[in-house]
């Protein structure tokens, strides 16, 4: 985007999803939500492994709590 002319974070606001280590390696730092973990993957497997076996119920709706990482902001 800085190549393209637009300031960052002056002009353009961006947000990274799943914290990968790169993240720290740009300038500006890339503010990013942190990846799934533990219980989270295994809440998500388990409801695939139910539809791949056969289950037809209703959908259901799961939240989960996520850290905002946030860095070099103006």
């Amino acid at each position: 985007m800085q190549d393209a002319g637009f300031r960052v974070p002056e002009d353009l606001a961006l947000v990274g999803f799943d914290d990968i280590p790169e993240c720290k390696l740009v300038r500006p730092r890339l503010t990013s939500i942190q990846r799934a973990r533990g219980d989270s993957i295994e809440a998500i497997m388990g409801m695939l492994l139910e539809r791949l076996s056969g289950f037809q119920g209703p959908g259901r709706v799961v939240e989960f709590t996520r850290e905002l990482i946030v860095r070099d902001i103006g």
